[in-house]
């Protein structure tokens, strides 16, 4: 994978935004640089970094924007589609950005369109001829479009290793980000994209992908620590579960009083955890009985093999 830029190194942040763009027809691109140099994304306040798919696609979206991510050197990484034109300044999306910090400091990724929690839309958009402003200057969304998706850049938020293709990586970056502790909002800056998106058979063997990868990750399986197990399901028996999975795990005498803390507070809010606790104590059991009499099998055989 070529990656270019332009700009003029020097400090961590030397620009305020990396522009960062996968091409596949550079005609589209410089009708994007150029709109974005009338509404002064230009070289004074940007690098623009350039993944070239034009003579195929040799770089998945995931890649690109994990390369993007890791190159940036802008304060700000701005990923954006090559069809995707700003209508609005950089001067007032730096003002927007700059509230954002005050209302939420923990905030991690921007977009100009996407879904608030409940599923409403919330578009500061242009598209087929048709304008929508969100209303607010900001909005907490669950995830943003792909279309234009801006990432605060220096704290780790990126896409998985295990995904790939070109669906989907806005909602799994915006997904990375919650994870690590940051939100995702939409900034009234508007934007027109001249596509509505392409829903083929690669768009749902994605989302399929990406279906699995949340199940696995949010399993209802207590997920053992090295001294306790940690749970998030709300279904009684997998608390009860955890509860038990952790009183097993601290069964050492020098955690005695956390033990006996644990064992109080999980039969006062969670008691079916002694079906699972005495299951575990009876397996324990039953692997000491075993390894006892392999232990004496082994002393037997020793012993006769002297004997001879």
């Amino acid at each position: 994978m070529h990656l270019s830029s332009q700009g003029v190194s020097g400090l961590r942040y030397p620009f305020a935004f990396s522009v960062c763009c996968l091409v596949t027809h550079p005609s589209e691109y410089t009708t994007l640089r150029n709109a974005l140099k009338k509404q002064g994304f230009d070289e004074s306040n940007c690098e623009f970094l350039v993944c070239d798919n034009s003579s195929g696609n040799k770089v998945t979206a995931y890649e690109a924007v994990r390369a993007f991510l890791a190159e940036a050197r802008g304060q700000y990484v701005l990923i954006v589609h090559q069809d995707t034109l700003p209508l609005e300044s950089a001067g007032k999306l730096l003002q927007s950005l700059a509230s954002l910090e005050k209302a939420d400091p923990r905030w991690g990724v921007v977009g100009n369109a996407g879904r608030s929690m409940d599923g409403s839309p919330v578009l500061a958009l242009s598209v087929d001829g048709e304008t929508q402003r969100p209303g607010a200057l900001f909005t907490k969304v669950a995830a943003v479009d792909e279309n234009m998706m801006l990432v605060r850049n220096g704290k780790g938020i990126t896409v998985s290793s295990d995904l790939d293709g070109f669906h989907f990586y806005a909602f799994d970056l915006c997904s990375v980000a919650a994870r690590l502790g940051y939100n995702s909002y939409v900034v009234d800056h508007l934007w027109r994209h001249d596509s509505r998106g392409v829903v083929d058979e690669s768009f749902f063997d994605a989302k399929k992908r990406v279906e699995d990868k949340m199940r696995a990750y949010h399993r209802d399986q207590p997920l053992p620590t090295t001294c306790t197990a940690l749970c998030w399901d709300r279904l009684p028996l997998a608390r009860a579960k955890a509860q038990a999975m952790s009183l097993r795990l601290i069964a050492h005498p020098v955690h005695s009083s956390a033990w006996w803390k644990l064992w109080w507070t999980a039969l006062r809010t969670d008691p079916l955890f002694l079906g699972y606790h005495f299951g575990y104590r009876l397996r324990d059991v039953a692997d000491w009985v075993l390894r006892s009499f392999r232990r004496q099998r082994m002393l037997g055989a020793g012993a006769n093999r002297r004997a001879l």
